[in-house]
């Protein structure tokens, strides 16, 4: 079973274009990439989360060298997309899973 981590990394690998070994003035090879995403962005959301979230998200986007605005959007279209296919029982599993941290 894929976990939100994993589509949220396969989400990145299709839509991240990586140049490898691009050669420059003194021979050294390079590498870059760029989101090939074309995405009009016409609604703002703002809301508060958690002081360890927020810090668990940043720790993400460096990782992933993107911004947490990018983090944040691809985490939340994932968990939309899951929510599609699997209905409440989503929620409801991921409720379930979160208590029993909770309670550990």
């Amino acid at each position: 079973m894929l976990t939100p981590f994993k589509l949220y990394v396969i989400h990145i690998q299709y839509h991240t274009v990586t140049y490898k070994d691009v050669k420059r003035n003194v021979g050294r090879s390079r590498s870059f990439s760029y989101n090939r995403i074309q995405m009009r962005k016409d609604a703002p959301l703002a809301f508060r989360i958690q002081a360890d979230l927020k810090k668990k998200l940043l720790k993400l986007a460096k990782q992933e060298a993107r911004s947490l605005s990018q983090i944040c959007e691809m985490l939340l279209k994932i968990g939309v997309d899951e929510y599609d296919k699997e209905g409440h029982k989503y929620l409801q599993k991921t409720m379930i899973s979160t208590r029993e941290e909770d309670q550990r």
